[in-house]
């Protein structure tokens, strides 16, 4: 692809002369989740939960020290070898959300069910910042599990199960 061959290849040369000391895009937003895709090795579905730039929006990507890219826990990295992370002290994130159906403990809004689990409901709740969950995302369910009960004023141990899928999948049908 051309960020390989334009940025990548010649900012990963052990050399520091040869580096770049910044590259600048101008684009539209869906290139840039696409270029962010790519540097972080995001899912298809990762993809989608990831919105488009704002207006005038500004992603700063530092290049990384290579004592960081040793390091798996290096903010930024997410879980891939790209030796940029996003700098949200002096850029724009993006931002990213996700519907997932909760299974809650209680007989919620006359959607009640008897499951083996006791009386218990479903709700479609929106997950906000869900790039924030390390990956991979779908298995992190007691930090989504946090996270959404955070986010909608739930108490954590009502969260019975998560459904990523939402639905989609028949498995959860």
């Amino acid at each position: 692809t051309w960020w390989e061959s334009a940025v990548l290849r010649v900012n990963q040369l052990p050399s520091s002369d040869t580096g770049c000391e910044a590259v600048v895009v101008v684009t539209h937003g869906l290139t840039m989740r696409l270029i962010l895709m790519q540097l972080y090795g995001w899912s298809p579905k990762t993809f989608h939960t990831v919105w488009n730039a704002g207006n005038c929006d500004v992603y700063v990507l530092r290049r990384l020290s290579s004592a960081a890219m040793r390091d798996p826990h290096s903010p930024g990295l997410r879980g891939t070898s790209s030796p940029y992370a996003l700098d949200a002290d002096v850029g724009d994130s993006p931002c990213s959300s996700i519907e997932l159906v909760v299974e809650l403990k209680g007989d919620g809004a006359n959607r009640a069910h008897t499951s083996s689990r006791g009386r218990t409901h479903r709700r479609t709740l929106t997950l906000e910042n869900y790039l924030s969950v390390p990956p991979p995302r779908t298995l992190q369910t007691e930090v989504v599990r946090g996270m959404i009960a955070q986010q909608h004023g739930l108490p954590v141990d009502d969260i019975v199960s998560i459904d990523f899928e939402a639905g989609r999948v028949s498995k959860f049908r």
